[in-house]
């Protein structure tokens, strides 16, 4: 939530009761790490939808599926508003989320400033890689001869019914058709700690040579809830932006790897480091930037230390059917946080010690908190991990 979106980062087991939903909120620490990102993004994953993202495909679509949706767009509440700001500064090809439950398709164009553009209706060609889901509804869409239907019990139908409106054609060769811009939305985060304008800074320091993005365009898809009759799995084919083959090996990426080990410096558990973090100067965090990305050259990347090792290992005992449980889960730590630590020669100060849960444990014991249980909808506009930011924004 909103309240939360500037806090630190300090959730450990065992949880108070409020620490079992702000665990899992946005935090302005998480957009900043994303924020430093140079260059083209190919795909970005969310929960939440970026806000203003129903100004970029069938918005009266969308208000007849979900009719209150409509007045929380209109109020600027709608979606995320930091993930609107990492939408206009790193241009990614594809952006996929969920949490609405209902599928909706945009494609945004943005402009040559890095700030969204306008909108374009969405294709209305069928897509021949679209893996049809639909087990339960009675007539179903116009048939594509390629695609696999997996309706297994139903016959076919005698009369095909209208073509989806929402599904999104991934034809990048197609030429988009242009639709009302979007409206500004007035809680949208800045995410440059010392500009008080909404809109997004540039995008690299102008002294160095960290490229800047070059998609002109981000095609976005969301999708219902994995549920009977419901549109939850759609199949994409996304072409590689390399000419040449590409291994199939995953791999970590070296500037995210700068990242991650110059802002270990300043943990997100600790008020006074965030204090000291948000006091940098754009030229003092590309230049730690830049110290950290010649170390993990000569520590990672001449070492051959790329490839993410298949290290996973099962921490804590699965649960089993008819199971009792009671309490909170014990203190298991991840082997593979600590590995990643030991890669790049810093700091672990996510995973805490035995003698610290069982001291949070005792006091969790002896003072137990008084505990209302908050209310909210599911939407996650509200500035669901997002918010009113008081100053805590990235930079680029």
């Amino acid at each position: 939530m909103s309240h939360d979106y500037d806090r630190p980062r300090s959730e450990n087991l065992p949880y108070y009761p409020r620490e079992v939903k702000s665990i899992y909120h946005v935090r302005a620490y998480d957009v900043f790490k994303l924020y430093q990102l140079s260059g083209d993004v190919d795909v970005m994953l969310s929960h939440d939808w970026p806000a203003n993202i129903e100004h970029y495909g069938d918005t009266q679509g969308l208000w007849r599926m979900k009719p209150f949706f409509k007045s929380d767009s209109e109020k600027g509440e709608l979606g995320s508003p930091p993930a609107e700001g990492l939408l206009k500064k790193l241009r990614p090809r594809y952006w996929f989320s969920g949490h609405m439950h209902c599928k909706f398709t945009a494609i945004v164009k943005h402009g040559e400033d890095g700030k969204a553009g306008k909108g374009v209706a969405i294709a209305e060609e069928k897509n021949p890689d679209e893996l049809e889901l639909d087990l339960d509804d009675a007539p179903a869409a116009a048939q594509n001869p390629d695609e696999l239907d997996l309706d297994l019990d139903d016959t076919a139908p005698e009369v095909p019914a209208a073509k989806n409106p929402d599904e999104l054609d991934l034809d990048l060769d197609e030429t988009p058709v242009p639709a009302p811009p979007a409206t500004q939305n007035p809680n949208e985060i800045d995410i440059d700690m010392n500009t008080t304008t909404t809109e997004a800074p540039a995008a690299s320091n102008p002294e160095d040579n960290t490229p800047t993005p070059t998609n002109d365009c981000t095609r976005f898809l969301a999708l219902d809830k994995a549920m009977p009759g419901r549109e939850y799995l759609q199949f994409l084919a996304i072409p590689s932006p390399s000419p040449t083959p590409q291994p199939k090996t995953f791999t970590y990426d070296p500037e995210f790897l700068a990242i991650v080990r110059f802002i270990n410096a300043y943990p997100a558990s600790s008020e006074r480091a965030l204090s000291t973090l948000q006091s940098l100067t754009a030229t003092e965090i590309r230049a730690g930037i830049v110290r950290e990305r010649a170390w993990v050259e000569e520590h990672i990347v001449s070492q051959g230390k790329l490839a993410i090792p298949h290290n996973f290992t099962i921490t804590a005992p699965p649960y089993k059917p008819g199971e009792k449980v009671v309490g909170q889960p014990a203190n298991y730590r991840n082997p593979q946080a600590k590995e990643f630590c030991e890669l790049l020669q810093m700091q672990d100060w996510v995973s805490v010690t035995d003698e610290e849960w069982e001291r949070k444990k005792e006091t969790l014991k002896n003072n137990p908190p008084n505990f209302t249980p908050s209310s909210g909808g599911h939407r996650g506009g509200r500035g669901r991990g997002g918010g009113r930011g008081r100053g805590w924004r990235g930079r680029g």
